[in-house]
């Protein structure tokens, strides 16, 4: 009887990692809608959520080499944004409890924004509490710009989540990229500026480009269609450049702001010119001699002291 409970559960074992195989084998085929979202939520320690969307699965979070760059994130609820309707039936959320110092949340739900209010997905399956891995979460399909994940913390702290992926419906309509051109910046005219784009899409990008769109003069791309490149600048002023990506027909662009200044004018140090002095008075004169003569000697003698207890010199 106990060989036939055991053999029992090894079976159900064996059936749970294989779905939980073939979900992950969908999941790898099936956009990620996160990665173009905007998100937000309640944190403790009021951290952004940029890795949340990555897109990235964690890699090892419990070693000590410093290659996990992903943080728990303590959180009691998130939510992402679209700025069009997506359609979705599946999530997957990563958990991880901080080597056992963070307990996972004791339960957590899903819910999307109906257009006035916050609704329950309906039918929905999984909400797993798995360690260290990816936890599918599947619900009958909705059209919707809001989804929020709900959280109850366990034993007082909050849960602990490093990815949440959203995955796209087969039929939905794709989503424009995300793009960030990067922050507003000064250079000097003649210098070159170096320009870090971000892109994140759905699909692949088809083409990528900057431009200048406003400027007294031209703008000199060291690569217009790399989103990693430079650019120089003929005239000072006060110059728009963008960044546009697109996927297939497709498209959304980033705007930078960067002025343009002139190097200071070389300016000659001024001439210092020296007068000799004399010290007449009787009282200065002797005060003068005994600073000259014991004063100065005794702080260089002070200056060059190897022994002193509170910090050398």
């Amino acid at each position: 009887m106990r060989l036939y409970f055991l053999l029992h559960i090894f079976v159900l074992l064996l059936v749970e990692d294989a779905a939980q195989a073939q979900t992950a084998a969908t999941a790898t085929h099936t956009a990620n809608l996160a990665v173009v979202a905007s998100p937000s939520g309640t944190d403790r320690y009021g951290e952004g959520y940029g890795t949340l969307n990555d897109g990235l699965t964690p890699t090892d979070p419990e070693s000590d080499d410093g290659s996990a760059s992903k943080a728990p994130r303590y959180t009691t609820w998130v939510e992402y944004d679209w700025p069009q309707l997506v359609s979705t039936s599946q999530i997957a959320v990563f958990w991880w409890d901080h080597t056992h110092t963070v307990p996972l949340p004791t339960s957590y739900r899903l819910e999307y924004w109906d257009g006035a209010r916050f609704q329950p997905v309906r039918n929905a399956s999984g909400f797993g509490l798995l360690n260290n891995t990816y936890n599918s979460t599947s619900f009958d399909e909705v059209n919707t710009t809001r989804l929020r994940l709900e959280m109850d913390s366990s034993d007082r702290w909050i849960a602990s989540l490093l990815e949440w992926q959203v995955f796209e419906s087969p039929h939905a309509q794709p989503v424009p990229p995300v793009v960030a051109a990067g922050a507003d910046r000064a250079v000097m005219i003649n210098g070159r500026t170096y320009l870090t784009g971000k892109i994140r899409s759905t699909r692949p990008i088809t083409r990528i480009a900057w431009s200048k769109i406003a400027g007294p003069g031209e703008v000199l791309f060291s690569d217009s269609t790399s989103v990693n490149t430079t650019a120089k600048f003929s005239a000072p002023g006060e110059y728009t450049i963008t960044l546009t990506a697109w996927q297939g027909h497709l498209s959304r662009f980033s705007r930078v702001k960067i002025k343009v200044v002139t190097p200071p004018p070389a300016k000659r140090l001024d001439v210092v010119y020296t007068k000799r002095y004399s010290i007449d008075s009787r009282l200065w004169n002797d005060r003068f001699k005994a600073i000259i003569i014991h004063w100065i000697p005794f702080c260089v003698d002070q200056i060059e002291r190897s022994d002193l207890s509170t910090g050398q010199g």
